[in-house]
């Protein structure tokens, strides 16, 4: 019986935690889904570990994607537009 959250659930909660910068939270979420794994190897569990992984890869290209196009915009400054005197 299957009475955890759903995969789609799991990876909501990291992707959350990621975007908003609550690194503690998404990592505490990882950590319980690996733990389940090791203590009740079932079938949910490891598909919990496979959302996390699918949302992990999404996360590094979204972060590749801004560090990318912000290279391209040149580190001028703080980004802002420049000071009208």
């Amino acid at each position: 019986m299957d009475t955890g959250p759903s995969a789609a659930v799991v990876g909501l909660a990291v992707f959350l935690g990621w975007r908003y910068r609550a690194y503690v939270t998404a990592g505490a979420v990882i950590v319980a889904m690996a733990v389940e794994v090791l203590v009740k190897e079932n079938l949910a569990g490891k598909e919990h570990l496979a959302a996390i992984a699918g949302v992990l890869v999404l996360c590094a290209v979204c972060a590749a994607r801004q560090r990318r196009s912000a290279e391209r915009a040149g580190s001028t400054g703080s980004g802002l537009p420049p000071i009208k005197s």
